[in-house]
């Protein structure tokens, strides 16, 4: 049986935490604070394939 994810609620993708940034949108370059390059100053990685259902969606249960 399949159930909406409970992750992403359906829409496939996530907004993930900069790793570059820990997401606060700035990285320390030398000796001032600059916009980070990775996520354009968000903080966030937008669109990134859901880790519990793949992108699918959906995951699967067992019906016990």
């Amino acid at each position: 049986m399949q159930i909406l994810c409970p992750t992403c609620r359906g829409r496939k993708v996530i907004d993930l935490r900069c790793t570059s940034c820990n997401g606060c949108g700035e990285v320390f370059d030398g000796d001032k604070l600059c916009q980070c390059e990775e996520c354009c100053g968000d903080g966030v990685l937008e669109d990134q394939d859901c880790p519990t259902c793949g992108g699918d969606g959906f995951i699967e249960i067992d019906e016990d």
